[in-house]
């Protein structure tokens, strides 16, 4: 008998790690990625954990640094989503990185500031604007909307490139640069310490004046890579209705959203982001919804170099179906 209870009790404690590796291998690891900035903010309460819990799932978020650093990662397969530039997701799609569009997230965050209380187009006539992002979404909303607005740029308006955000505040602070078009949350910063500042545009606004698209355009977009929504899309379904959430309570409450940004997220302090989220323009558009103002973003994009799309339109397997 006491043989047999001690091959009994040796068996078990063989089974027992054996049992808890095998359960370990069903849990799937899902990880998403996005830049710092505004995409993060909008993660606040899905990175602070009051996101998504889905048995058998483990979802691990990390904000990059850069775009660059974006593309790398999603290229080799290291995250099955992402909170990505639009340009980008449609660059990959279009390279061939299996791209499914979830939905589109930051609707625009650029405005044009100036040192003095002007808020007409005319005025930028024969004067110099700062702004950044060389030939990439910043860069071309902004000829886009000047071309429209009666303007051509470098010849009627002189664009002067700054290599960041970092470099472009302080430029406008110091009275540098009369215009600055910046993104925020850099604006907030801007306005923290030089309240007077006038914001001239609103590009968001002026976007859909030329384009008579009402959402503004979708700047940042959730992609899900590979075939993982098409497998898991049930947990896609409670992910997307999670990020939807946390986009509606970062909006209802910038105060908290902001401290728990500045504690979870590579961003400013709070205060500057709950400053910045009213004009962050934050709102969930599902990729069918999405779609018209894609397509008129995409063909801005596109007639200013086609490169900056990947050379081509999105077709229907683009876009996520449920």
């Amino acid at each position: 008998m006491k043989k047999i209870l001690t091959t009994l009790l040796f068996a078990v404690m063989i089974a027992l790690p054996v049992t808890a590796t095998a359960a370990d291998e069903k849990q799937q690891n899902v990880r998403v990625i996005m830049p710092t900035g505004v995409p993060a903010i909008s993660m606040a309460e899905m990175v602070q954990g009051k996101g998504v819990h889905v048995p058998g799932y483990k979802v691990n978020y990390q904000v990059l640094e850069s775009p660059d650093m974006l593309a790398g990662k999603l290229i080799s397969g290291e995250a099955e989503l992402a909170v990505v530039p639009t340009n980008l997701a449609i660059k990959l799609y279009n390279k061939g990185v299996k791209v499914k569009y979830g939905s589109g997230v930051v609707w625009g965050i650029l405005y044009v500031i100036s040192q003095e209380k002007t808020n007409n187009w005319q005025a930028l006539k024969g004067k110099e604007i700062y702004t950044l992002g060389r030939g990439l979404t910043p860069d071309i909303v902004l000829r886009y909307l000047l071309t429209k607005n009666g303007l051509t740029p470098d010849k009627d308006v002189s664009i002067h490139y700054a290599n960041s955000t970092t470099e472009l505040a302080p430029a406008f602070l110091v009275g540098k640069s009369r215009f600055s078009l910046i993104p925020e949350p850099a604006l907030s910063m801007v306005m923290k310490k030089k309240p007077a500042t006038n914001i001239m545009f609103d590009l968001q606004k002026e976007w859909a004046k030329a384009t008579g698209i009402s959402t503004g355009y979708p700047q940042a977009s959730l992609i899900m890579i590979g075939d993982f929504a098409d497998k898991h899309p049930d947990f896609i379904r409670k992910f997307m209705e999670a990020y939807k959430e946390s986009i509606k309570k970062v909006n209802a409450d910038p105060a908290r959203a902001g401290k728990m940004a500045a504690t979870y997220l590579k961003t400013p302090k709070a205060p500057v982001i709950a400053h910045a989220i009213p004009r962050s323009n934050l709102k969930w558009v599902s990729a069918s919804e999405a779609r018209k103002p894609l397509e008129t973003y995409f063909k801005v994009l596109r007639d200013f170099n086609p490169a900056v799309i990947g050379g081509k339109m999105p077709d229907d397997a683009f876009y996520y179906v449920p």
